[in-house]
């Protein structure tokens, strides 16, 4: 992810934000390799993640970390099964790190491979629902902040 200055986001980001967020400070702003475009907002004393495609068209607001509200902690050896096999299936040569319970009971699991970390999200009974966007300035896992 490459930093780029919010003074230079596209209009149509910045008008996006305007008629969505209002009064909002933007705290951070960045580019990956495939032009997509982050912005890290803070509104109202929360933090919220926006997601633009390479058109600057806006995809979806993102599920931030926050060292605020911290996950119950999940030995990862009591897991379901299908959490694991979800993993081993679907993410080669990752593994799972971390797990924690978010307050709605879904399981929050942190993998990685000698290059990448990822959060996915399943369900209390270990099915799959997401994989977490992690904001660029965030490592670890933590409890997803609410909106």
């Amino acid at each position: 992810m490459t930093a780029i200055d919010p003074a230079t986001l596209p209009a149509s980001i910045t008008t996006y934000i305007n008629t969505n967020y209002g009064a909002t400070t933007v705290k951070f702003a960045g580019k990956d390799d495939e032009g997509h475009i982050v912005v890290g907002l803070t509104l109202n004393n929360m933090e919220t993640g926006l997601l633009f495609d390479a058109n600057s068209v806006f995809e979806k607001a993102l599920v931030h970390c926050s060292k605020k509200a911290k996950l119950a902690e999940v030995d990862i050896i009591t897991l379901p099964a299908s959490v694991n096999d979800y993993v081993t299936a679907n993410y080669a040569g990752y593994v799972i790190k971390k797990a924690g319970k978010d307050v709605d009971g879904n399981l929050i699991v942190d993998i990685k491979n000698d290059a990448r970390h990822k959060v996915l999200k399943f369900d209390s009974t270990g099915k799959f629902v997401e994989e977490l966007q992690i904001p660029p300035h965030d490592k670890g896992l933590r409890s997803p902040k609410r909106k």
